[in-house]
């Protein structure tokens, strides 16, 4: 077994540099590249990537890259991969072909001379990625299994929640420290409260569920447990308080069960965010984080629960939020000094970060 391997970080386009900067933390020497980073992992790299990734969707292990213009050169390319050390005996693969710009381009011709090679199974699920372009093959194995961005807590939802990955980004991106005080005002389903609450514990968003890779027969020999155990000791035993309130009240019952599953404590709350808006705000500055109403969501006067979030968020406060391509975003009230494109639920939205200032 190689003690490094390389590997394929896929995320949401848009979010590469946050999750660069994730890996990188971890210790990995990588680079971004459109949809994802490149990163050279070790073992227990990757097992603490699965844990600690927020951003992520899935991970990919390069098994081999070689050139074929045949189905004899494919064959031959396949059968020096040791499918062995990869692969758990009778594995269930799900064979997913790519292919542009190349001599090879029939994908169920190219599937059926992949399976020839590894067999078929219906053990353990895996799943398996052969990209061909401009003639070069890319063989890749999924480490992940099931995407990232399910971590097991969010079994109940509210209309187009966020995905978990994306709130998480929004959470980092936002700049908060993980001690000022934190509010969603639009709350939903929980997704970015629950997901700022574990970051500011250090609870690893993938410990309770498992990964593909632990079924690896090369993988056998690595110390899980410990992994395991150093992360459990990391988390603290308490954070700071971390609201989350919403003008439906089955969306707060929703986000009080999720955090229950979770593991985290929310301060949570009924109310409109123009009510909330009105309060007296607490004597230090903090950052409002949320996901509000756009699109299918749209309930009510758009334009009032835009300038109602800005209001809640005057300078010193902070504000972030996601924003869809077409709304008032200006109704906020405030002057935007960064902005990340990307996509949630197949809607082209924006990560938007204000000034502190006036505008």
């Amino acid at each position: 077994m190689s003690a490094r391997i390389d590997t394929f970080t896929v995320c949401q386009p848009g979010l590469e540099p946050i999750t660069h900067d994730e890996l990188v933390r971890l210790g990995a020497k990588c680079r971004v590249t459109h949809g994802g980073v490149i990163a050279s992992l070790t073992w227990s790299q990757l097992a603490l990537a699965h844990l600690q990734l927020r951003t992520a969707t899935r991970v990919l292990v390069r098994l081999a890259r070689f050139d074929a213009t045949n189905f004899n050169e494919l064959g031959i390319g396949l059968r020096r991969i040791d499918w062995h050390e990869w692969l758990p005996t009778d594995a269930d693969v799900d064979v997913r072909v790519a292919s542009s710009a190349s001599r090879l381009y029939h994908t169920d011709a190219i599937e059926e001379r992949v399976r020839e090679v590894i067999g078929e199974g219906d053990g353990a699920p895996q799943r398996l990625s052969v990209r061909i372009d401009h003639n070069l093959v890319t063989v890749s194995l999924d480490a992940s299994g099931e995407a990232l961005y399910m971590r097991g807590w969010r079994t109940e939802a509210v209309a187009a929640p966020i995905r978990e990955t994306l709130a998480a980004a929004l959470v980092l991106w936002s700049g908060w420290d993980g001690k000022a005080p934190f509010v969603d005002p639009c709350c939903g389903s929980g997704t970015v409260a629950i997901e700022a609450a574990m970051w500011a514990r250090r609870m690893a968003p993938g410990r309770n569920r498992s990964f593909a890779f632990e079924e690896w027969p090369c993988a056998e020999s690595v110390e899980w447990r410990k992994l395991w155990a150093a992360v459990d000791a990391d988390v603290r035993p308490s954070g700071p308080v971390v609201h989350a309130s919403d003008i439906d009240d089955e969306a707060v019952q929703i986000t009080q069960r999720n955090a229950e599953r979770a593991g985290v404590v929310l301060e949570t709350r009924v109310v409109d965010v123009a009510v909330r808006a009105n309060e007296p705000r607490g004597a230090k500055p903090g950052w409002v984080v949320t996901n509000p109403p756009y699109g299918a969501r749209v309930g009510g006067n758009l334009k009032e629960i835009y300038a109602a979030v800005g209001r809640l968020a005057e300078p010193p406060w902070r504000l972030a939020l996601v924003g869809a391509q077409g709304t008032p975003t200006s109704s906020f009230g405030r002057t935007w000094e960064d902005s990340i494109p990307t996509r949630n639920g197949g809607v082209p939205v924006r990560l938007l970060k204000a000034t502190t200032s006036e505008r």
